[in-house]
């Protein structure tokens, strides 16, 4: 779960996660985004908002990647990875990087923005 808040622009934060498979069957799964709260799409003046300065990547150790996607402003943009696979006793190390872009500009106007998401295996039959 992230839960991010008081973002300033250069801000990154990486975190590690793995999905390990025990079972005797190759498994089939995708990543995604729930319980997704963010005001990185609203704002309190009127003015416009930039969500596309709050950027993801995830890196994969089974060569799986997303390059930079744009964070989610709501449950409807969910995916992140889908239709993976991962063989008997084998594992995925992944790691998610999370940055709010620096512009070189004034930006307070994505001071204060808040993101509370949950990203997630998705085990599929």
């Amino acid at each position: 779960t992230l839960n991010l808040s008081g973002l300033t622009p250069g801000y990154s934060i990486e975190q590690k996660f793995s999905i390990v498979n025990n079972n005797s069957n190759t498994i089939k799964y995708n990543i995604e985004w729930s319980d997704i709260v963010s005001t990185w799409n609203t704002s309190d003046t009127g003015a416009p908002t930039h969500p596309e300065e709050f950027v993801y990547s995830i890196t994969c150790s089974n060569g799986e990647t997303t390059g930079e996607k744009q964070m989610p402003t709501s449950s409807k943009d969910k995916e992140i990875l889908k239709d993976l696979e991962l063989k008997t006793n084998k594992s995925n190390d992944c790691t998610i990087k999370v940055t709010f872009k620096s512009t070189g500009y004034d930006q307070s106007y994505n001071f204060y923005k808040s993101f509370k998401g949950t990203y997630k295996f998705v085990i599929k039959e």
